[in-house]
């Protein structure tokens, strides 16, 4: 009896311990399971918080980039007026389809020398005026040299401490590849980063962004942003001190804008996180409780009935222990614990054979197992580098039953189907925008590639090409299908554009009235338009593939040709490129012709082609031939009328001379003399005009300096008594304006010689010509004076009877509508200012 009570004590102990242990073990277990679980929840929820705000971000940055990319390609911006280029970029400011409205703040499009053109703002109104040079600036400067969008740096405004940064967007030129300008925006940051700070989750957590040097640029708290708060994260995620210094769980995201990275950080006290496992802790110690007191009672009863007859089997199995293997094992009872005995003897005879057969087996299934988890791991190893969505479909219910990370899908509840997942739909696709692919590998049974449409976590159609295998069970049935998805919407969006570019070009070439032509870099025409078979005769068949300087330039041309490819070939460059010139062709049927050719390169798949616009100018040179000839024409016959004026008028000068010859009256033949001079001024005005290159205008320098030494040998008056000095400029004048000037310096300076040098008194004449650019026109001035005695105190050009200084009034006044002004300081001078007189028509 004392043997079976220490029995059933050990016992009763070893299973109270054994359920005590177990139960404290498990609920400690549990409590770490509960808290971990409770912990990857919320860091699952700070990842998804982090994946939507970088996502949001780019997608903002998207849009901004699509609507500029699709604006330079649908306007001609650079070929708008001021006001078409205002009205357009203001309708991009304003544009519906951003789905953060203002965050466009400013936009100037830019000239290829990077002169403002336009510029619209929310905040300014600016005026023509305030346009100015932006050449120097990076928005420019990288755009134009690189041919790519840049992001310039980041910065706070002054006054509101709002964050913005500007897009600088090259526009190509699609024929050159050159860029014709640059589109520079402006972007309120704070729209785009307002969606991702305003984001919350659990009680406490905030999402905030850093830049790399760890300056808090965006926080729900405005002040922390103000303060210049500086917070850099010792690890990407996991449990560190917050910006307050207390623990905080933290994940964080890097993403860029242009050349900058920026920092994505979302935040949850760890008191929060603890808090969130007490509630269900709690509940378990009392389950754990309850279950233990419940356990203790269970295990108390069970050994009451079964320790007895355990004490009856442990002295047979001291027996066996001892070695009496051979031993037969007495139970009075038939019961359980008779047919235990009776196992035992069996299990005795052949324990020895079963541990080395056992052993064996271990050993076999362990290396089994092995095999079969390295394979796993190599096989989800697999699927999750591959950076397209793969998953496996159940055939029959559409449960998605295996998915890699690029799937996004998360963790699959064993219940989700695919059209649930990626279409939030309750049935499975059916029409023509969304062909089941699952559909048709169950209708071919072979592997089926298609376009289908997929939906995001936003709820934006993406195009997808799916690639659909079958797997067969082995009754040959297909019971899941292997999907492998490409996202291709970029790739369709790039080839409508592509498409509609080259129906834009297709449409302008086919309708040019001038031919286009295209040479590769061996020479050959690789393009040829509808207008250049009208103009050379050769169809776009029988041109293309052709040598082009056989088919178009005449046979003596070959040798410049030959020795001009060569060059092109290797640098894209030749006397001809980038010029227009006059040059002779030839038709099919061997007719030359004149043309104007434009000659431009271009590179294509790193080998230089050549694009020339011709222009057949047959009937123009025709046309320029007959306007030549009929000016040569008319210029001979103007000489003619010159040079029969001039005689003319020397014929009346030398009539003049005779009668003066008749005349014994001195005052009268003065007067003969004076008219005699007038109408020699008006001559040489002919003779100088007859003579010109220019038969419209007269070298002026050069007509004074005749007019004045006429007027000094007529006078025979020597230089070294009256010197001359002139300052008149080689300035053409017209016929109007020669003929008065020349009349009133014929009268000035005759009196000088006849008035201002009395009694062989010495001095000097000066004139003097210029001319003045001015914003309203041209204006002449003119200034003929003396060093002689000077005109009377009393003088007064308005009551002089003098005919002389009467015709000098008039022509100043009235034919040259001008101003004269008289100075009597050391002799007299004539100020004389008029405007350009332009030739009126008088019939």
């Amino acid at each position: 009896m004392v043997k079976r009570k220490g029995i059933r004590k050990k016992v009763t102990l070893a299973v109270a311990l054994l359920v005590i242990v177990s139960l404290t073990l498990m609920g400690i277990v549990l409590s770490f399971q509960m808290f971990a679980s409770e912990k990857d929840k919320l860091r699952a929820l700070q990842d998804e918080v982090l994946n939507y705000a970088v996502n949001e971000i780019a997608w903002d940055s998207h849009q901004i980039e699509t609507l500029l990319n699709i604006t330079t390609i649908n306007y001609d911006l650079l070929r708008l007026s001021s006001k078409e280029q205002f009205n357009v970029l203001s309708q991009i400011l304003t544009h519906q389809d951003i789905k953060q409205q203002n965050v466009l703040e400013e936009f100037t499009l830019l000239d290829s020398k990077g002169f403002e053109l336009a510029k619209v703002s929310r905040t300014v109104v600016y005026t023509q005026a305030e346009l100015v040079d932006m050449s120097k600036t990076d928005e420019f400067e990288r755009a134009a040299k690189t041919g790519k969008m840049y992001y310039g740096p980041m910065w706070f405004e002054d006054f509101t401490h709002e964050p913005r940064i500007k897009l600088s967007l090259p526009i190509i030129n699609i024929q050159s590849g050159e860029v014709d300008g640059v589109l520079v925006g402006k972007i309120r940051l704070h729209r785009i980063w307002g969606n991702v700070v305003d984001r919350s989750f659990g009680q406490s957590g905030v999402v905030f962004i850093t830049d790399l040097d760890g300056k808090v640029i965006a926080h729900p708290d405005s002040s922390v942003v103000y303060r210049n708060t500086i917070f850099k994260a010792k690890a990407t995620s996991g449990i560190q001190d917050g910006m307050d210094g207390n623990k905080v769980m933290l994940t964080t995201r890097t993403f860029e804008i242009g050349d900058q990275a920026f920092t994505v950080i979302a935040s949850l006290p760890f008191s929060e996180v603890i808090d969130l496992s007490k509630d269900t802790l709690s509940t378990t110690v009392i389950f754990i409780l309850l279950f233990l007191i419940c356990s203790i009672i269970v295990s108390y009863v069970m050994v009451q009935r079964i320790v007895r007859p355990i004490e009856t089997l442990a002295d047979n199995a001291r027996d066996i222990s001892k070695g009496k293997i051979g031993h037969t094992v007495q139970v009075g009872d038939s019961d359980e614990i008779g047919d235990l005995s009776s196992a035992f003897n069996l299990m005795t005879s052949k324990l020895l054979d079963n541990i080395a057969f056992l052993k064996k087996q271990m050993e076999e299934i362990q290396k089994a197992e092995e095999k079969i988890k390295s394979q796993n791991e190599f096989l989800e190893s697999i699927l999750n580098s591959l950076t397209h969505p793969f998953y496996v479909i159940d055939a029959n219910n559409y449960i998605v039953k295996m998915a890699n990370e690029a799937a996004e899908f998360g963790v699959l509840s064993g219940t989700s189907t695919c059209y649930a997942l990626s279409h939030n739909s309750k049935t499975p696709c059916d029409d023509a925008d969304h062909p089941c692919v699952i559909k048709r590998v169950k209708e071919t049974g072979k592997p089926v590639t298609l376009e289908h449409i997929h939906y995001d976590s936003e709820g934006n159609p993406r195009i997808n090409e799916v690639h659909g295998y079958p797997v067969f069970d082995n009754e040959g049935n297909i019971s899941e299908v292997i999907e492998y998805n490409i996202d291709i919407s970029d790739r369709k969006k790039m080839e409508d554009a592509l498409q509609l570019s080259e129906q834009k070009n297709r449409s302008i070439t086919s309708t040019a009235s001038d031919a286009m032509i295209m040479m590769n870099d061996k020479g050959y025409v690789s393009f040829w338009n509808p207008a250049a078979e009208r103009i050379f005769g050769y169809t776009n068949e029988e041109a293309m593939n052709k040598e082009m300087h056989s088919l178009i330039a005449p046979d003596r041309y070959h040798e410049d040709y030959m020795d001009g490819i060569e060059k092109f070939i290797g640098t894209g460059q030749g006397p001809a490129i980038g010029k227009t010139m006059e040059l002779v062709a030839k038709r099919k049927d061997g007719i030359e012709f004149s043309v104007e050719l434009s000659l431009t390169s271009i590179k294509v798949k790193n080998k230089w082609s050549a694009i020339g616009i011709v222009r057949d100018i047959t009937e123009r040179k025709e046309t320029e031939d007959r306007i030549m000839a009929s000016l040569r024409e008319k210029e001979i016959l103007l000489r003619e009328i010159h040079h029969r004026t001039k005689n003319n008028m020397q014929v009346i000068s030398s009539l003049l001379n005779l009668q003066s010859e008749f005349i014994k009256d001195k005052e009268y033949v003065d007067m003969l003399n004076e008219s005699r001079n007038r109408i020699a001024a008006m001559a040489l005005v002919h003779e100088k005009l007859y003579r010109s290159q220019d038969l419209a205008n007269i070298n002026f320098c050069d007509y004074v300096e005749s007019l004045t030494s006429g007027l000094f040998a007529f006078f025979g008056i020597s230089k070294g008594r009256i010197e001359l000095k002139l300052n008149v400029e080689a300035i053409p004048v017209e016929l109007e304006t020669g003929m008065p000037c020349g009349l009133v310096i014929n009268e000035l300076v005759s009196n000088a010689m006849k008035h201002a040098f009395p009694n062989e008194r010495r001095g000097e004449i000066h004139i003097a010509f210029s001319k003045i650019d001015l914003d309203e026109g041209i204006k002449y001035k003119m200034i003929i004076g003396d060093n002689g005695v000077g005109l009377p105190e009393n003088f007064d050009l308005k009551k002089i009877k003098s005919l002389g200084l009467q015709l000098v009034s008039n022509l100043v006044e009235h034919q040259l509508q001008g101003k004269l002004n008289i100075s009597k300081e050391n002799g007299t001078e004539f100020h004389i200012e008029f405007n350009e007189i332009k030739y009126k028509k008088r019939f």
